[in-house]
């Protein structure tokens, strides 16, 4: 009995050496990677001395400076701003004045950023800004901005509205596509320059004031915007390129009388028609008599029951046109 008593305990205490040995190094490979794990910043500067800093408590990421933020390239040779470490949980962002521009890409996939504000010494938003910042629910914008890069609010799907000052003169290409939640927008009559695909996928716009001054309907600007059931096209417009009201609800549309060409673009919607698959176009008024470029493929899909009216003046000229 007291053999059998004695393997017991002799086999137990191999057991606990083990275990004592197996906890030890354990502890060590955790007291090993903490100290090699560093720490998240919680301030820092970018590579033009603009000061950052966040608030954890209201998960705030706050900038101050005197000159412009630091760009991100987006290229394989460019590393990420030091402030990217709070990608993933950073929800307000406040930009403090004397900051005078984003030159692209700072808060691109943010994705739980939800409020932004940026002060009256902003002029500019580059590209890629705020592309993808998913969550983005409000942006203030400075009063003086002057133009918005390309794709600089692409896929902000919880953006509902926003306020474009009087200052801007310039919209990129697709600065709001893919923005679901947007339902209206009121584009000031200082902007002469819209991109192409600028609101396509915006699959809830219902009504939007384009600026009195635009000459150039670019390709694809209304794309797939099925609840945008009518449009006024200002009397500047000369030029409509194709697929710009691709998969709209467009039901009822003027061409407005300074109209010269109806033309394809140098983009990847040449292949497609000005109102191609739009569904509900039930009638096309042409209230221009200066028509000189019908381009080939721009009527291509359209609606079989749509009516296209023009000038009775012109409807010897146009019909030839058309046949071209």
């Amino acid at each position: 009995m007291e053999e059998v008593k004695w393997k017991k305990i002799k086999v137990w205490g191999k057991d606990r050496k083990i275990m004592s040995f197996l906890l030890f190094i354990g502890i060590l490979f955790l007291n090993t990677s903490n100290l090699s794990a560093k720490p998240k910043p919680l301030s820092g500067q970018d590579v033009n001395g603009n000061e950052w800093i966040y608030a954890r408590e209201t998960k705030t990421l706050i900038f101050s400076g005197t000159t412009d933020l630091e760009e991100y390239d987006m290229d394989e040779f460019s590393s990420e701003p030091e402030w990217w470490c709070w990608q993933d949980e950073a929800e307000h962002l406040v930009i403090e004045p004397g900051i005078t521009s984003l030159q692209g890409g700072e808060f691109i996939r943010f994705g739980k950023l939800k409020t932004v504000k940026l002060p009256d010494t902003v002029t500019y938003i580059g590209d890629f800004v705020f592309d993808n910042c998913r969550a983005m629910e409000s942006i203030e914008l400075s009063e003086n901005i002057a133009s918005i890069g390309d794709d600089a609010f692409w896929g902000c799907y919880s953006l509902k509205s926003i306020n474009i000052p009087e200052s801007v003169t310039s919209i990129g290409s697709g600065v709001f596509a893919s923005c679901k939640g947007l339902k209206e927008i009121e584009i000031p009559d200082n902007v002469t320059k819209i991109g192409k695909n600028a609101f396509a996928n915006c699959e809830n716009l219902s009504d939007i004031k384009l600026p009195k001054n635009l000459k150039v309907i670019k390709a694809g600007l209304f794309f797939n915007c099925k609840e945008l059931l009518e449009i006024e096209l200002p009397f500047a417009v000369e030029k409509i390129q194709m697929g710009a009201f691709r998969y709209s609800g467009i039901i009822h549309i003027e061409i407005p009388a300074n109209v010269t060409s109806l033309y394809v673009g140098k983009d990847e919607y040449n292949g497609y028609g000005l109102f191609q698959d739009c569904k509900n176009l039930k009638e096309i008024t042409i209230k221009s008599k200066k028509l000189k470029h019908i381009y080939k493929g721009v009527f291509r899909g359209l609606n079989k029951n749509t009516v296209i009216k023009v000038p009775k003046s012109c409807l010897k000229k146009y019909k030839k046109l058309f046949i071209k």
